[in-house]
């Protein structure tokens, strides 16, 4: 399967190529993420004292970071129903950025994706 038709898959433009994981995905942050009754957010967690909002998507294994994001903007997107149209709202001004969240499953992929390229691709 083509990289850019599979979920797990990204288009990074630091690296200029389609990634699961790469050097500009950053590690997750050391808080729990609370689950939540969404159609389209599984979790959440909120770094107050950075202003760092994660949140893991319910399709495949997207997890992404936002910042700067405030108290008050974190708490009203817990309110929210649903939390993800609340969440694209207040994307669409562009003054809050995101970096995609380094996962297991993501790190798994890559390390396969190396061992196929350093074995030949099975050739």
């Amino acid at each position: 399967m083509p990289r850019h038709l599979n979920p797990y898959f990204h288009w990074c433009a630091g690296c200029w190529d389609w990634v699961c994981d790469c050097a500009h995905c950053v590690e997750p942050l050391n808080i729990k993420r609370q689950p939540v009754k969404d159609v389209q957010i599984r979790s959440v967690g909120y770094d107050r004292r950075r202003g760092r909002l994660e949140i893991e998507f319910t399709w495949t294994d997207d997890v992404r970071r936002f910042y700067p994001v405030a108290p008050a903007v974190y708490r009203q997107l817990l309110r929210a129903k649903p939390m993800y149209l609340y969440l694209r709202q207040i994307l669409k001004p562009g003054g809050i950025q995101f970096q995609y969240v380094r996962t297991e499953a993501k790190r798994a992929i890559m390390m396969a994706r190396i061992a196929y390229e350093l074995l030949g691709g099975f050739e």
